[in-house]
């Protein structure tokens, strides 16, 4: 991936840890080779892109375009939330904290796996992937 280029990644959000976040984009869906990795914090910089059902934003320089305007409205808010926590300072995540984390997203994720199948069909790959890491 060059800086002129154009590339499918599939990307996630790391919780916050010592005062960072990580947003890593790989290379696949298996999410085994990471191809970038951006660290977040409290004064990255995110931005949404404005338009009719846009789905584009960017973070720390970096552009994005999710599937949908609904799901870059997540990735935002979820990047919001963490630096939230950088910003207050908040302590290490522990694995409650990240279990609960997770299921917010899950909550909030579930209407856009939904909408997707409804439109597209069951192939849609999912919003939330394994917990592996």
């Amino acid at each position: 991936c060059d800086d002129r280029g154009v590339a499918l990644v599939y990307c996630e959000l790391h919780a916050h840890w010592d005062g960072a976040a990580a947003f890593v984009a790989y290379e696949d869906e298996y999410c085994d080779t990471p191809i970038v990795r951006l660290s977040v914090d409290k004064d990255t910089c995110v931005s949404e892109r404005v338009g009719i059902d846009c789905s584009c934003f960017s973070l720390g320089g970096h552009h994005f375009n999710s599937r949908s305007c609904a799901e870059k409205m997540l990735w935002l808010r979820a990047i919001s939330n963490v630096k939230v926590k950088l910003r207050h300072g908040a302590a290490n995540p522990t694995p409650t904290d990240l279990t609960h984390y997770r299921s917010a997203v899950t909550d909030h994720a579930e209407p856009l796996n939904q909408t997707k199948v409804a439109r597209h069909g069951p192939s849609c790959s999912p919003l939330l992937p394994s917990t592996g890491r």
